[in-house]
């Protein structure tokens, strides 16, 4: 039910068929490389075709290239970081290969440097950057304010989820995706609603 804890939740998982479809119901998310193997084992099998060899054990995740984020820290010259090491390695952790990339769009305009919250993002020193709304907007398929303060960021569980940040953040998300003014408005009054009604945040 909605109020069972997520702890009694089981996390096993089920692959079955009926007829030419595979099911696959539970599992969690830290054995999802074991589960894409054994699905696409199975559907080779419905397929009624010889096995291929299974390549996610060494397949690295989007932006997983170049190495962990102390080595993704350190392939970048000190020139090129507008922050400090600690700034610089949370950054590392959540974009990892896409790092330069975004240091790139930082270098731009000096303003995307600063924090968009004087506080640290969830499990993290580091902190959210004025830049990363911009770059989440460009880059990441983020069309709302909450894709961005609840999914991208996580600072709706923050006290860097209120109102100055999310006016600040629809502004530049705004500023990408032409939003007029309403649009703004309602982005801010419907992503601050949610944040009460469903994550229990005044």
């Amino acid at each position: 039910g909605e109020n069972q804890d997520l702890h009694k939740v089981t996390r096993e998982h089920n692959v079955f068929r009926k007829g030419s479809v595979l099911y696959l119901a539970g599992g969690k998310l830290t054995t999802y490389r074991s589960i894409a193997e054994e699905v696409c084992n199975r559907l080779f099998d419905v397929l009624e075709r010889p096995r291929a060899p299974c390549l996610t054990a060494h397949t690295p995740l989007p932006r997983g290239r170049g190495g962990n984020a102390p080595a993704l820290v350190e392939a970048i010259p000190a020139s090129a970081l507008p922050m400090g090491h600690d700034q610089a390695l949370g950054l590392a952790r959540v974009y990892g290969s896409a790092l330069p990339d975004l240091l790139k769009a930082l270098d731009a305009d000096p303003d995307l440097a600063r924090p968009l919250w004087a506080g640290p993002r969830p499990r993290a020193r580091a902190r959210v950057l004025m830049g990363e709304v911009l770059f989440s907007a460009r880059h990441e398929k983020v069309r709302r304010l909450e894709d961005f303060m609840v999914r991208r960021s996580r600072l709706a569980f923050t006290d860097g989820g209120g109102e100055p940040e999310a006016a600040r953040a629809a502004n530049l998300i705004g500023n990408e995706l032409g939003w007029d003014a309403g649009r703004r408005r309602d982005e801010i009054e419907g992503y601050l609603g949610m944040r009460e009604e469903r994550l229990g945040v005044p």
